[in-house]
C-alpha cells in the first residue's frame, strides 16, 4: 500500500504538493474547528462567571439587608426588654404582685393578659418616705372568678395595696383593674 502511494507520488512533484496541500489543509481545518469549540468554551465560560459575580453581588446585597434587619429587630427587642425590665417591681418589695396575681388568677379559673407598670412615685408623708407604685393588670374569666380574685388580693394586700379602676363585664368576660402597691422607704443619707 505504502508503495503505492510512493509510485503515485513519484516524479509527479505536483501530485505531492497538492497531497500536501490537501494534508495540511485538513489540519487547518481541524486545528480551527479546535480553536472554535475552545473560543465557544471560553465564551460560555465568561457568560457563566458574568452570571456567578452577578449572584455573588446579589448575595452580598441580601446578605448586608438581612444584617440590617437583624440588627434592627435586636435594637427593638433592646428596647422592649429594657421597657419590660423597667416595669417589674423591685427586688425585695413588700408584694410581688407579679407572682401573686399570677397564682391567684390561675387558681380562680381567671386568664391573666398582662401585668405592667404604668407609674410610681416618692411620696412624703407625716410617717416618713412612701414609695407608691401603680400597675394595670388585664385579665379575662368568669364574673364569679374575676370577683374572688379581686378579694384575694385586697385581702393579701391589706395595707400595703389597693385596687382602683376596676372593669368587670361578664358578658365579654373582662376583668381588668389598677393595682397601688405602697411601701415605705429609707433614703440614703447624702
Amino acid at each position: 500500500m505504502i508503495d503505492k502511494i510512493r509510485s503515485f507520488f513519484r516524479g509527479k512533484p505536483a501530485r505531492l504538493a497538492i497531497g500536501l496541500t490537501l494534508l495540511l489543509a485538513a489540519t487547518d481545518v481541524t486545528l480551527v474547528a479546535a480553536s472554535l469549540r475552545s473560543d465557544r468554551a471560553a465564551a460560555e465560560l465568561a457568560s457563566q462567571v458574568e452570571a456567578l459575580e452577578f449572584s455573588l453581588e446579589q448575595l452580598r446585597v441580601a446578605d448586608a439587608e438581612g444584617l440590617n434587619d437583624l440588627e434592627s429587630e435586636l435594637s427593638t427587642a433592646s428596647a422592649d426588654l429594657l421597657r419590660l425590665e423597667a416595669s417589674f417591681p423591685e427586688i425585695g418589695a413588700p408584694f410581688d404582685l407579679y407572682r401573686r396575681v399570677f397564682q391567684l388568677a390561675s387558681s380562680r379559673g381567671i386568664d391573666l393578659k398582662s401585668v405592667r407598670r404604668i407609674a410610681g412615685s416618692i411620696q412624703d408623708t407625716g410617717a416618713g418616705t412612701l414609695s407608691v407604685t401603680t400597675y394595670v393588670v388585664d385579665s379575662a374569666g368568669a364574673l364569679y372568678g374575676c370577683l374572688s380574685l379581686l378579694a384575694d388580693l385586697e385581702r393579701e394586700g391589706l395595707q400595703t395595696l389597693t385596687l382602683n379602676n376596676i372593669l368587670v363585664d361578664p358578658t365579654a368576660e373582662v376583668c381588668d383593674f389598677g393595682v397601688t402597691v405602697a411601701r415605705a422607704t429609707v433614703l440614703g443619707s447624702e
